[in-house]
């Protein structure tokens, strides 16, 4: 993937409904060249489940009962675990990471 969009549009292409908890729906960088604001594609119905100044926790743990499950209904998991997510700053580019790529590059040149 060529940037963090990408791979975010790509995870996120075949959602049809996002029920947003804490925050609303999740969003890329404003004004990203050529890419859109809105990580979810066309058509996803966004359920806006409870705000941050709500208890989340307790937002959750009633949601069965509001929707009329039983403890013993079926479900699927979320395909989507946090652990598979790549972490965001794995690649930051730093000021240490800047130095280390023009020493590099310094060190390169000078070679030819």
């Amino acid at each position: 993937m060529a940037c963090s969009i990408d791979f975010a549009l790509h995870v996120l292409k075949e959602i049809k409904v996002a029920i947003c908890v804490g925050s609303g729906q999740p969003v890329g960088f404003f004004a990203y060249p050529g890419k859109p604001g809105t990580l979810l594609p066309k058509g996803c119905q966004i359920i806006q489940l409870a705000g941050h100044e709500h208890d989340l926790p307790q937002v959750i743990a009633s949601l069965p009962e509001a929707l009329g499950l039983s403890d013993k209904a079926p479900y699927v998991t979320n395909t989507l675990r946090q652990d598979e997510i790549a972490d965001p700053t794995a690649n930051a580019l730093t000021a240490d990471a800047l130095l280390a790529d023009f020493r590099n590059r310094r060190s390169l040149s000078m070679n030819l």
